[in-house]
């Protein structure tokens, strides 16, 4: 039976069995129980394709992310579908490969797809020029990312302004002064933010960065991380502790550093961002920043429903707290210092 039969059977239109189903305090409560009757009594299952037409709604929701690579983002859509799917929405994830032109093609078929909203996750996708693909999509959107000067969009990231501070206080206080970064990919928000972040807590501490103890790498591949590394074994003095901008840098760090007949933490100490699940199962386990994924995701959700809800909803910002994970991958430096 589909929905022409159950509005004949029930004697009202097909709008009105539309409007039962999923706007059910539209419809009076006698009306409704019929058709509801009905509907249960055929086990229909509303087309969400048809449903559209009749709503101008999909109950779809897509979401962009950088890579599936890094567990963060399987969190992320986890977190995002677990609520989603609660409140009957379903949710298409895409990878961007951190590409500006894969992103363009993502929003071109987001678009054509024509969904209710859109959550961005990560800086993958947030270089120069993100936004001008987005600025005929007229749907709401939240984005996971710390937007400061933004005022058309919703968002919702971890202060990791604050977390970087935290990783190498406890470098720092561990009395390491040779502190080494691993930075992520360039050009990225997230990036400059967490470089600018180092920078400014390092000169706080009166310890300087030298040149050679900055190295770049690709958030999403821990071989990446292990090929940073072997460019910081090569400097002298080498570094007696390292800050990696995620985990997936750091534990290609650590596998470096054991590679080369060093240890972790006694020769160099390793701490990393994300506190991805992989990290607490490592030898050493690995210290790390915790950003709560699974959280933001469905807050990031909450956010975007209300906002379908209710479109003139206020653009918000909100950032949640991180907090330090201490496990065996850093140790007091018992070194001489060597400048």
């Amino acid at each position: 039976m589909d929905i022409r039969e159950i509005a004949k059977k029930a004697g009202v239109s097909i709008s009105t069995v539309s409007r039962a189903i999923n706007q059910p305090h539209l419809v009076n409560k006698k009306t409704r129980g019929k058709i509801l009757a009905i509907v249960k009594e055929s086990g229909y299952v509303p087309n969400p394709f048809a449903r559209g037409l009749l709503t101008g709604k999909t109950s779809t929701i897509a979401l962009v992310v950088p890579t599936l690579k890094n567990p963060i983002f399987g969190e992320t859509a986890e977190g995002a579908e677990s609520y989603l799917s609660f409140h009957g929405y379903s949710l298409i994830t895409y990878s961007s490969l951190a590409s500006m032109e894969r992103y363009q093609t993502i929003v071109d078929n987001i678009r054509s797809r024509k969904v209710d909203g859109i959550i961005l996750a990560g800086s993958g996708i947030f270089q120069r020029g993100y936004q001008e693909p987005l600025e005929d999509i007229n749907v709401p959107i939240v984005a996971i990312e710390y937007l400061p000067g933004n005022t058309t969009m919703s968002c919702i990231y971890v202060d990791d302004i604050t977390g970087v501070k935290m990783a190498l206080e406890h470098l720092i206080f561990l009395n390491h002064r040779r502190i080494a970064l691993i930075a992520g990919n360039p050009g990225m928000i997230v990036t400059k933010r967490r470089l600018e972040a180092a920078y400014k807590t390092l000169e706080f501490y009166n310890i300087d960065i030298k040149e050679e103890y900055l190295v770049s790498g690709l958030y999403a591949h821990m071989e990446s991380g292990y090929t940073a590394m072997e460019k910081l074994l090569a400097v002298d003095p080498l570094p007696t502790a390292v800050f990696a901008f995620n985990d997936m840098l750091a534990i290609g760090a650590i596998k470096c550093i054991k590679d080369k007949g060093l240890s972790v933490p006694h020769d160099i100490s390793i701490i990393g961002f994300d506190n991805i699940p992989t990290g607490g199962y490592i030898s050493p386990g690995l210290t790390t920043i915790n950003q709560p994924c699974l959280d933001i995701a469905e807050k990031a959700a909450k956010m975007l429903l209300e906002q379908i809800a209710k479109p003139a909803t206020s653009v918000r910002k909100i950032l949640l707290p991180c907090e330090l994970i201490i496990r065996g991958s850093t140790s007091e430096n018992r070194k001489k210092q060597v400048s």
